[in-house]
C-alpha cells in the first residue's frame, strides 16, 4: 500500500510509522501531517469496523452486501479494505 500525503503529496515509508497509543501511525515526511494508521494485519478481511451496525466486527464477519456498500463510501482505509476484500473473494 501507498501512504501519501494529502497536503503535500509527498510518499511516506511505512517503515516510519511509530507507535501512537494502541496504533502503528504514520506522518509525513516532509510537512508532518498525519497520513494513517498501519493495518495490524496485511489480509484487508481482519480489519475490525469501529463504527455502525457492524462495530468491532471484521470486514470479513459482515454480510456482502454490507462490504459492497463499504467499498463504495469515501471511508479512507475501511473502503480500500473492502475494495480489496471482495476482490479476493
Amino acid at each position: 500500500m501507498i501512504y501519501q500525503c494529502s497536503r503535500c503529496n509527498t510518499i511516506a515509508d511505512p517503515a516510519t510509522a511509530y507507535k501512537s497509543g494502541p496504533h502503528m501511525r504514520i506522518d509525513c515526511p516532509a510537512c508532518g501531517e498525519y497520513i494513517s494508521f498501519l493495518r495490524k494485519s496485511d489480509d484487508p478481511g481482519e480489519l475490525v469496523i469501529y463504527f455502525g451496525k457492524f462495530r468491532g466486527k471484521k470486514i470479513s464477519e459482515c454480510p456482502k452486501i454490507y462490504i459492497t456498500w463499504l467499498s463504495q463510501q469515501n471511508i479512507r482505509r475501511y473502503s480500500a479494505a473492502a475494495i480489496e476484500y471482495l476482490a479476493a473473494l
